[in-house]
């Protein structure tokens, strides 16, 4: 990740503009472009939540680790799925 992110913070506003931008990107209709977007947007989402995850375990914060965790499963993954199912759909 091409980034100068340093601190839990920073990955955080990153993971926050990613979802974001796919948010933006499934609120219309999606095109295969619009689609690729969405993943790569993902994509970033989850480096940046793997980085909040590795940091708060540096920074011995169990509260931040897990609420990284819950960010994957409860934001992450279900706009992963939507996407997916737009795949499938699309072709």
């Amino acid at each position: 990740m091409a980034s100068s992110a340093e601190t839990y913070s920073d990955f955080e506003r990153l993971y926050d503009a990613h979802l974001s931008k796919v948010r933006s990107l499934l609120a219309k209709p999606a095109d295969s472009s619009d689609l690729t977007s969405c993943e790569e947007a993902l994509k970033s989402a989850k480096q940046c939540v793997s980085a909040m995850q590795g940091l708060a375990a540096i920074e011995g914060d169990p509260f931040k680790a897990e609420e990284a965790k819950r960010r994957l499963e409860r934001e992450v993954a279900p706009l992963d799925e939507e996407v997916k199912g737009r795949r499938r759909s699309a072709g």
